[in-house]
């Protein structure tokens, strides 16, 4: 039986993919093509990871997105 709940390696998991969501925001702000490539080449990385090692990347993927809003959030904020 599987155990509910986050783990250290979890938490460890989000935050390391939480700065490259910041990084995907700000670039999207800055230069729209990047972030497009950005965006696609995580998620097409992650579903490979995911299809292949079978790792739970969708762990990865909400750290992520986290940081994708709140980085478009505050550039938002900044931006108005």
């Amino acid at each position: 039986m599987k155990k509910l709940g986050t783990t250290l390696s979890d938490t460890w998991r989000f935050w390391m993919h939480f700065p490259v969501g910041l990084f995907t925001a700000l670039s999207w702000y800055y230069v729209d093509g990047i972030g497009w490539m950005l965006f696609a080449g995580f998620l097409a990385y992650e579903f490979i990871q995911e299809w292949r090692k079978h790792d739970l990347s969708y762990k990865d993927v909400i750290g992520w997105l986290a940081g994708l809003f709140i980085g478009t959030g505050i550039i938002w904020l900044i931006a108005t």
